[in-house]
């Protein structure tokens, strides 16, 4: 069922008439980080934007849409225009491809946050950001017992891999045993739908010769020089 809910959602939309800055996102680690799948990966693609593999799925799931339909579902989204507005532009495209009635509830951050902790709805949005460029960052976030992993998915074999990789020093090996762990997340276990991966616009003037940083507030200042 959650491959379905995946594989209905056209990201390449949102991306471009929502989001705007960024790009499509096809699992969850950002390309770029340390040990971090390359853009070039096929990661993912078991559960890209493919409305009759959506509805195969759903099928399989046991829900034809005549003897036996989806229940009424909730998606979670925090008070925001832009999260607002995507929350009801995926709730059609799941109504159009898969003939779901998917509800919206709009909470303010503070009380948002406490829904997710005690009773999260069955979809809710939130976004992550890493603190250093390193793919631990986002895979940590979906361990069994990890603050940040609201879901509240566990897969022992996911934890396994998380840590076989922290104690991997050969990055290509360390990369690997990642995205298997990404692996199980996005595809055989489909725990979240991931959507874009955000990207900011600078403009510096040409006379500034800049460092640029993987992640925010890394900028290597110190090192900038003014021609």
């Amino acid at each position: 069922m959650r491959k379905a809910f995946v594989a209905a959602i056209d990201r390449d939309t949102i991306a471009t008439f929502f989001a705007k800055l960024g790009e499509p996102a096809r699992w969850f680690t950002r390309p770029g980080g340390f040990a971090s799948s390359p853009i070039s990966d096929t990661l993912g693609a078991p559960v890209t934007f493919n409305v009759n593999l959506a509805r195969d799925y759903l099928r399989q799931a046991g829900y034809d849409g005549r003897t036996k339909r989806l229940p009424a579902i909730t998606l979670g989204v925090n008070t925001d225009d832009l999260h607002q507005a995507i929350a009801e532009a995926a709730v059609q495209m799941w109504k159009t491809n898969l003939n779901a009635d998917v509800r919206v509830e709009v909470q303010d951050w503070k009380g948002y946050l406490q829904t997710l902790r005690n009773d999260p709805p069955q979809i809710f949005r939130l976004g992550y950001c890493a603190y250093f460029p390193e793919s631990a960052n986002f895979a940590n976030v979906f361990r069994t017992k990890s603050p940040d992993n609201f879901a509240r998915w566990s897969n022992p074999a996911y934890d396994q891999l998380i840590d076989n990789a922290a104690r991997q020093v050969d990055v290509l090996s360390r990369q690997g045993l990642y995205r298997s762990a990404e692996k199980i997340l996005i595809e055989d276990n489909a725990v979240i739908v991931p959507l874009w991966w955000s990207a900011r616009a600078t403009l510096t003037k040409p006379n500034i010769r800049r460092t640029f940083a993987i992640t925010d507030g890394y900028e290597r200042f110190d090192n900038w020089e003014i021609k």
